[in-house]
């Protein structure tokens, strides 16, 4: 008895890894850009104004701030 098994076009597949890859950097790109002048602005305030402030000594650069910052923010876009 053979059992048939519906499997998609390997093409159709592909091209939705694509788009699913191209919406995960876009967004990636703009809450990195946010979060990139969020950490700009914290840097520029006093430390006791920080919104950002660390538990760290702050030796993280700008930009980590902002891609640790929005690698933490973006799954929670995709959970639906």
């Amino acid at each position: 008895m053979a059992v048939e098994v519906y499997t998609p076009k390997s093409g159709s597949r592909l091209r939705a890894r694509r788009s699913e890859r191209r919406e995960y950097f876009a967004f990636l790109a703009a809450t990195f850009i946010f979060f990139l002048a969020a950490a700009i602005i914290a840097r520029v305030l006093p430390k006791g104004w920080q919104p950002l402030a660390e538990a760290g000594d702050g030796s993280r650069s700008i930009f980590a701030e902002a891609r640790a910052l929005a690698d933490s923010v973006l799954p929670f876009v995709f959970m639906s």
